[in-house]
């Protein structure tokens, strides 16, 4: 007899405590672990008065993709597995505390799924991905950007739309997917690389490469230490390779050339909705660091300089 998945959704009133309490539950985090700094990071993110998160729905268990193929590709094979399931959280700016499931249920019923999602559209500020792993519980995660129009900002690449099945309805998150790196799939060039092929593979129509795509397609020919665990990053000419197995042409740019020509191209890119992965050096490092571009800020001046915003796996 084949077993039923039962499927439990509750929710409270959002804060960092709360959020955080959750992660830690749901990561299976030993009591009095000191929380991850990426959780901590989305907690502040979805306190800022741009988000104005109020209610943090709780659903579970979720069988995620992106983690499920990191399960069996890897975490399955280890002597103490974790679970295959996850818990996804959900965010609304709606102030429902703990009455959230039933008052969707009641939008639900009164106007039918479909009108519900369209009155929560202005409310859902997307969800988060709790893996069961301690050390690195922040999964597949995509959230509203920031939209201060007082700030100059681009983040063309965030206008990919992800639709997000819920109690029944379709709601719709517009952003760029992000999550922690685990070493364990991969380490942060395959998070950025991942991050990046997610959001092209979207708008061309394909389905998004998971993570554990992305190492196989980097490790395919060139192996520089073991791929699981990932005992080190990811060179550029595998990143490279990786890019041409998906489908695509990398470009290579070099910002010691011509400055002004490299964060001129750049916003280009982002502009087009094609998101960059910037290599990151510092003599302090033993190894370079991977970051994903997802948008940029014009000085508020009208000066020529620009903020660079990125998708820093295990940061933002």
């Amino acid at each position: 007899m084949m077993g039923t998945l039962a499927l439990s959704i509750r929710s409270v009133a959002f804060s960092t405590d709360a959020f955080l309490a959750e992660v830690a539950r749901a990561s299976g985090a030993p009591a009095g672990a000191e929380p991850a700094t990426q959780a901590r990071y989305l907690a502040s993110y979805l306190q800022n008065l741009e988000a104005a998160a109020r209610t943090l729905l709780v659903e579970e268990p979720y069988i995620d993709r992106h983690y499920l193929e990191e399960y069996t590709g890897y975490y399955a094979t280890v002597l103490q597995a974790p679970s295959s399931r996850t818990v996804r959280l959900h965010f609304f700016r709606q102030d429902w505390g703990s009455r959230a499931k039933e008052e969707l249920l009641k939008l639900v019923t009164s106007v039918g799924p479909s009108d519900a999602a369209k009155t929560l559209e202005g409310d859902y500020l997307g969800f988060v991905v709790i893996r069961p792993l301690p050390g690195a519980p922040i999964g597949r995660t995509v959230l509203q950007p920031y939209s201060n129009p007082e700030k100059h900002r681009c983040f063309e690449p965030a206008s990919t739309q992800h639709d997000v099945h819920l109690l029944g309805m379709t709601l719709k998150v517009r952003g760029v997917p992000f999550q922690q790196q685990d070493q364990g799939v991969g380490a942060c060039a395959t998070t950025a690389l991942w991050s990046a092929l997610a959001r092209v593979t979207r708008a061309d129509g394909g389905r998004a490469v998971t993570p554990l795509a992305v190492t196989l397609a980097a490790t395919r020919t060139l192996t520089l230490g073991r791929a699981f665990p990932a005992s080190k990053g990811l060179e550029r000419s595998q990143l490279l390779e990786a890019i041409r197995h998906v489908g695509y042409a990398p470009e290579v740019l070099d910002p010691h050339a011509d400055a002004a020509l490299f964060q001129l191209v750049l916003k280009c890119y982002v502009r087009s909705g094609i998101p960059l992965i910037l290599n990151l050096s510092k003599k302090e490092w033993r190894e370079n660091h991977a970051v994903t571009v997802v948008g940029y800020r014009d000085s508020d001046s009208g000066a020529d300089a620009a903020e660079i915003g990125y998708s820093q796996p295990g940061v933002s």
